[in-house]
């Protein structure tokens, strides 16, 4: 069995954040998180998007939010209906923070029927995490980035590039991972074994920081980044 750990070292991210949200639930069966993300652009400077994110009991044909801040609705990728949320496309962050505001979300279900609720958002943020490094070593490959100011976790994902498929695919999620020293330095080793099969395909490593609301699935704040690396045989 792998080991993975969370240490702390001399390290340096590049990266994504994203602000605050409220966790509206819309019925007994929909609840809906909206929140501002942020990534560092080519020139390295952090910009800013609304996202909305829905998850539901039971299947819906589409979400639907309005409010100051809305140009992508959440969609439902899988297609199953449980889960929708906003995919933002780069040209469409900007350099200005979004305040706090008024949404509403309207939920239809496959069956028929739509419900609607209205709640605000609490604006919190975190600074986009800087200077990724990725390192292989003998035996692991190890992951480092400067700490996020008030990240009270932290994610990693690692990403494979797909060359049948052209797809990017997911293979390893870690748990979340608390900090338990003040440091700036944070780091994450995991074991070289397990992604032999992978190391001649694109690598995308990808780091988030998080600041829950009340519990580990409702955050204030979320920030991402990631960098791709070639290792070769």
């Amino acid at each position: 069995m792998n080991k993975f750990f969370l240490q702390f070292f001399t390290a340096v991210i590049v990266s994504v954040s994203s602000l605050s949200c409220s966790k509206t639930q819309v019925d007994e069966n929909v609840y809906v998180d909206s929140y501002i993300h942020s990534i560092l652009d080519a020139s390295n400077e952090p910009v800013y998007a609304v996202m909305h994110t829905a998850y539901s009991f039971k299947p819906l044909s589409g979400v639907v939010v309005n409010g100051p801040l809305v140009n992508i609705q959440p969609t439902n990728p899988t297609g199953d209906g449980f889960s929708f949320y906003t995919v933002i496309p780069a040209a469409s962050y900007t350099t200005t923070v979004p305040g706090p505001g008024d949404y509403s979300y309207t939920s239809t279900y496959q069956t028929g029927g739509s419900v609607t609720k209205s709640d605000a958002t609490i604006a919190k943020s975190l600074t986009p995490p800087r200077q990724l490094e990725v390192i292989r070593g003998t035996n692991d490959i190890t992951v480092k980035w400067l700490a996020v100011e008030n990240a009270e976790a932290y994610k990693v994902r690692i990403y494979s590039d797909n060359p049948t498929t052209l797809a990017t695919d997911l293979i390893f999620d870690s748990s979340f991972l608390i900090p338990s020293v003040a440091t700036s330095d944070l780091s994450f080793p995991v074991s070289a074994d397990s992604f032999e099969g992978y190391m001649t395909n694109n690598m995308i490593f990808e780091v988030s920081a998080f600041i829950f609301q009340d519990s580990w699935n409702s955050y204030h704040a979320m920030s991402t980044s990631k960098v791709t690396k070639l290792f070769g045989i």
